[in-house]
């Protein structure tokens, strides 16, 4: 994977996880957790696209690809994030 693409989805991945941190109502533990959660889910999207085209796209190509994900990556992170914020004030 070339480094500005790659340069482009670690910035995701800080963005997702500055998300994260921006919930103050979520234990630090629980901010730790999902950090690690949307590494994984980071990462293991990126690394599935790489293996689907392997070396037969192009740089723009992938970017677009992630793109495409990127939005469906945001939201999902969002709706866990209200998902702890509700499990956490349960368990409270």
């Amino acid at each position: 994977m070339k480094q500005l693409v790659k340069d482009c989805i670690r910035q995701h991945m800080l963005d997702l996880e500055e998300i994260v941190y921006q919930h103050d109502e979520l234990s630090l533990t629980l901010k730790r957790i999902l950090c690690c959660m949307v590494d994984d889910i980071v990462n293991f999207v990126s690394n599935a696209i790489q293996e689907k085209y392997d070396h037969e796209i192009s740089n723009s190509e992938l970017d677009k690809e992630y793109l495409k994900y990127k939005c469906i990556m945001d939201e999902k992170v969002k709706e866990l994030i209200c998902y702890m914020v509700r499990l956490q004030k349960e368990i409270k």
